[in-house]
């Protein structure tokens, strides 16, 4: 049975940077971004473009943003982290700019984690199960089958989708590259045994119910 993958929004705490001796990363809500309830308000204060936008369920749409030192908002992001990394903010917001959900932004460093970090955080009862004939491959594909929506999986992988084509009525096809500036880069590209740069593509439901089983697969970048 496929876990529900809200556990692994697993975080330091905000302002917990010894966090940071873990891993140069935290998968937590930034309270710096908490008084910037709309699209519109949420997009002044971070101060750069868009990277992308995605359909992630009716009346709402996942984005996502990459920022730098010279962005306005880097600064507080950053050192809310403990973190000297570019960062990925992964917002889910209504389409018509009204307030979005609490806990509904998520940022990350722009590094990859170390394998056994990203399983611990994506998927810990994977990790806590590995036996001695386990395989990075098969705990891999284990913890990518625990996401199971549109924002776990950007969680999972700690960015935005570049881009979601809608296939069908009820499906759309989202796809994600994966490099070593991806924070779960490690352990998406050992589902396929691999440590270079790879695309993970998922066929989602256009409703975000749970996806189906087998839905995603992981491809070297061409």
């Amino acid at each position: 049975m496929r876990r529900n993958a809200a556990a692994l929004l697993v975080g330091c705490g905000l302002g917990a940077l010894g966090c940071a001796t873990e891993a140069p990363i935290t998968q937590t809500t930034s309270l710096a971004l908490d008084a910037h309830r709309t699209h519109t308000d949420l997009q002044r204060f971070l101060g750069t473009r868009r990277v992308s936008c995605v359909h992630s369920r009716p009346g709402y749409e996942l984005c996502g943003w990459r920022l730098g030192d010279r962005d306005t908002a880097w600064p507080i992001l950053a050192r809310s982290l403990g973190t000297e990394y570019q960062l990925n903010v992964v917002c889910d917001l209504p389409t018509d700019d009204g307030p979005r959900e609490r806990d509904s932004c998520h940022v990350f460093p722009r590094v990859a984690l170390p394998y056994e970090v990203a399983l611990r955080r994506a998927a810990p009862d994977v990790a806590a199960g590995t036996g001695a004939g386990a395989t990075r491959a098969g705990e891999a594909a284990r913890a990518l089958e625990s996401a199971i929506t549109l924002r776990e999986l950007s969680l999972l992988v700690g960015s935005a989708p570049g881009e979601c084509l809608r296939k069908s009525r009820t499906h759309q096809l989202c796809r994600w590259q994966s490099s070593n500036q991806t924070p779960g880069h490690a352990l998406i590209a050992a589902v396929i045994d691999e440590d270079r740069r790879v695309v993970l593509a998922c066929r989602l439901p256009y409703d975000d119910a749970p996806r189906d089983q087998d839905s995603c697969e992981v491809s070297l970048k061409r």
